[in-house]
């Protein structure tokens, strides 16, 4: 499924953009089940809260921020349920890490793009500890995410240095220092 060039730039960069897995039919749907699942059973939050929001937000927007968060959608959908079972999506995560593939769990993360909030910079380890480097994020975007709303960052190379120290604490998802780390910085 994936080309030499990809599994040589997932290896190296430790992220890879993969288009086209779903179809235009298939993307339609899990939309609308999406907007369906947060209408029965979604929750309305500001999103991450936490010190490292007086960074990333201007004052005025800090509580007027929005997000949906909801594990395990495909217990709610059999369009969400099928997303695991996407014979490219997991012969691309064969190609990636060879045959013995394990699905770990499901997330719906939904913001919309009037104000959705912002996610600190992190890595997924402290939310799934693993060992070794055969453990793979699949995310699926099903329309486009501006800048402003809180768009995916990705650092190229940073898997190679291992886990980071993150903030910890009873407030706040682990992220990393944003005096340290920042989406904005050069």
């Amino acid at each position: 499924m994936l080309t030499e060039d990809q599994i040589e730039a997932y290896h190296r960069d430790g992220y890879l953009k993969v288009e086209g897995l779903f179809s235009a039919a298939e993307s339609a749907g899990l939309a609308a089940d999406m907007v369906r699942i947060i209408e029965e059973w979604g929750e309305e939050t500001i999103g991450w809260k936490g010190p490292w929001r007086d960074r990333y937000l201007k004052e005025e927007d800090r509580l007027n921020t929005k997000a949906v968060f909801l594990h395990r959608p495909d217990f709610y959908s059999d369009a969400w349920s099928r997303v695991i079972h996407n014979e490219g999506l997991v012969a691309c995560v064969r190609d990636l890490i060879g045959d013995s593939v394990q699905w770990h769990h499901t997330v719906l993360h939904a913001k919309p793009p009037e104000m959705g909030t912002p996610f600190p910079m992190h890595q997924d380890y402290p939310f799934y500890p693993h060992d070794g480097p055969d453990f793979v994020d699949c995310l699926l975007h099903l329309d486009d995410a501006p800048l402003e709303s809180g768009a995916l960052h990705v650092v190229p190379g940073s898997h190679k240095g291992g886990p980071i120290n993150h903030v910890l604490g009873p407030d706040t998802a682990p992220h990393l220092p944003p005096d340290d780390y920042h989406p904005n910085m050069g």
